[in-house]
């Protein structure tokens, strides 16, 4: 994964519903990485197709399509 790429949100199955509201993120571009030092896990920084800006963990997405 690097910045630019395009990626797909790939909740778990009870994960669709965030705080009583449905989660609407699908695709997005990856514009930064950061780590959080409490599991040692990659955050990543994504643009979404929503228009939102947001921290998602990495492993919670997968590269559909790579930036040059």
């Amino acid at each position: 994964m690097k910045i630019g790429d395009v990626v797909r949100f790939t909740p778990k199955k009870d994960a669709l519903i965030i705080g009583g509201m449905k989660d609407y993120r699908r695709m997005g571009t990856i514009l930064g990485f950061d780590s959080y030092s409490a599991t040692n896990e990659t955050l990543i920084e994504v643009l979404w197709d929503t228009g939102s800006l947001d921290w998602i963990l990495q492993s919670r997405v997968e590269v559909v399509c790579e930036g040059r």
